[in-house]
């Protein structure tokens, strides 16, 4: 009876996310082409009292990385994670980058879908030219907010309205 009382609790509340998804404060999305080509880095924080509010938003949930990482390195998000995940930056980088593109080909290998594949090259672009990580957050000029924290980011087809998930 109690079961029942909250899973109808549940279904009513519409702020709490289904299974599979959680809410995360999201600091970036990262807009790509179907190529893969990142074409603009947008900020979706919110600016109180001189700091930036990361922005509430629906992320897939695939494990307890999705509240705090591991130390490994191998524990990334699915379509979604910090920058040192998405990027490869700083410690464990390389494994971190690696981890990121290992995930999207176990959970969505075989998933023929244009912003899955978008994600996929931009990330092996940047596993092989670890330079251009670095252009790019120069070119959006995030640099200094990178630098102070490890900023949340998603992706998002520049056709697209919403984020890909």
């Amino acid at each position: 009876m109690i079961l029942q009382a909250l899973n109808r609790y549940y279904e009513r509340s519409e702020n709490l996310p289904h299974k599979g998804w959680v809410r995360r404060g999201v600091d970036y999305i990262v807009v790509l082409n179907e190529q893969g080509e990142c074409v603009n880095l947008e900020a979706v924080g919110e600016q109180k009292k001189g700091k930036t509010i990361p922005r509430d938003m629906l992320v897939a949930d695939i494990g307890k990385q999705a509240m705090k990482h591991t130390n490994s390195g191998k524990d990334a998000n699915l379509l979604w994670d910090n920058a040192s995940f998405v990027f490869g930056a700083g410690n464990k980088g390389d494994a971190k980058l690696s981890s990121f593109i290992d995930t999207l080909q176990k959970w969505l290998g075989g998933l023929n879908d244009a912003g899955v594949e978008a994600v996929r090259r931009f990330c092996i672009s940047l596993r092989d030219h670890p330079e251009v990580a670095a252009a790019l957050i120069e070119r959006f000029q995030v640099k200094d907010a990178f630098e102070k924290r490890d900023p949340v980011l998603i992706f998002r087809l520049v056709t697209d309205m919403e984020g890909i998930h």
